[in-house]
């Protein structure tokens, strides 16, 4: 190709296509790369036609209806110097493109991080193509957070827990849904289901320990290509795989936050002890690199639960990640964080 709506010599051209529910081909997004740094966007039509970028709405009635709520949106070439490996192909904003189509709302988190960048996060979040490619200019850019409870809830279960959850569902003949799956840069999982309605979210225990959280309204999750420890990634993609219902046993392993242990019952629940706090802290110190900050913020959840004095958890469990190796600051901010109940 030798000319993109009027510039020439572009040094490769990506192409996306977008497909409806029935997965008829709609349009291909076309991105094309120039020697002096710039990209033009484009779209191009089955019947041959090219029309600019953002789309033109007015003109294209149904397009700009697809557009809002596409069934696929997947990569069907990408020229050779494109964006980095590992990550299908896409830069970061391509992605962000990419989950505004299915109707995702998008925004920044720092960049190697998960705390969003702007505190109107909730409100600002958007799948406008124009604010997307103000926020990721430059690639990778900031990291990429998606609003929960509006297209999908996701089930967020804890790396160490893993092994646990895969004995457990094996023992009793169960299967993970046909849905979008991912791997977090801590190596925990996401598990993408339409939402269920539980409005302020549940935690997640599995024969009695606690193994992750249920992200919903009001929360986000960090999604591929971003970076934190590691890298997120697709197992299953939902580029090309429809969210789906949550299985009935994943009823099972809710519990929400406010609802004590059954195994306690309500008038015997007991407060949490210092033998208990010492647990947790024996937790952190024993975690590997890479762990330490999500096993603090767990073990600071955990003793909020068990109603330990958020002082003496703080001091405890604060002083044992400390010793562990994680900086004062970072340890300051994950407490704070989660003793004010933030998700993550």
């Amino acid at each position: 190709m030798e000319r993109a709506n009027g510039l020439a010599a572009p040094l490769g051209v990506a192409r996306y296509e977008v497909r409806d529910a029935a997965g008829e081909l709609v349009a291909v997004h076309c991105q094309a790369g120039h020697r002096w740094g710039g990209k033009r966007m484009w779209w191009e039509l089955p019947d041959g036609r090219a029309t600019a970028w953002p789309l033109p709405s007015p003109t294209l009635p149904h397009l700009a209806r697809v557009h809002g709520g596409l069934h696929q949106y997947g990569p069907c070439d990408r020229a050779a110097g494109g964006a980095p490996e590992g990550r299908g192909g896409m830069s970061t904003r391509d992605w962000a493109l990419a989950y505004a189509a299915l109707g995702w709302r998008v925004f920044p988190v720092v960049p190697r991080g998960k705390r969003p960048i702007y505190a109107g996060w909730q409100r600002d979040a958007t799948s406008d193509p124009a604010l997307i490619a103000r926020y990721w200019r430059s690639d990778p850019g900031p990291n990429i957070g998606v609003i929960c409870g509006e297209t999908f809830d996701a089930f967020d279960i804890e790396a160490e827990h893993l092994d646990s959850l895969r004995a457990w569902t094996s023992k009793h003949h169960l299967s993970f849904p046909h849905t979008p799956i991912a791997r977090s840069g801590r190596g925990g999982v996401h598990v993408l289901v339409s939402p269920i309605g539980t409005e302020h979210g549940s935690n997640l225990y599995l024969e009695g320990r606690h193994v992750g959280e249920l992200k919903t309204a009001g929360g986000f999750i960090v999604v591929a290509p971003s970076e934190t420890v590691g890298q997120y990634r697709w197992v299953r993609s939902p580029l090309d795989t429809p969210i789906c219902a949550a299985p009935a046993w994943f009823g099972r392993l809710l519990r929400p936050r406010s609802q004590p242990d059954p195994e306690r019952g309500e008038g015997s629940r007991r407060r949490g002890t210092r033998r208990d706090l010492e647990a947790l802290a024996v937790a952190i110190s024993r975690a590997g690199v890479g762990r330490r900050n999500g096993i603090l913020y767990w073990a600071m959840r955990r003793a909020t639960e068990e109603r330990i004095s958020t002082g003496e958890a703080a001091a405890v469990l604060g002083r044992s990640a400390i010793e562990a190796g994680l900086p004062e600051r970072e340890v300051a901010s994950t407490i704070r964080s989660a003793s004010s109940g933030s998700r993550r």
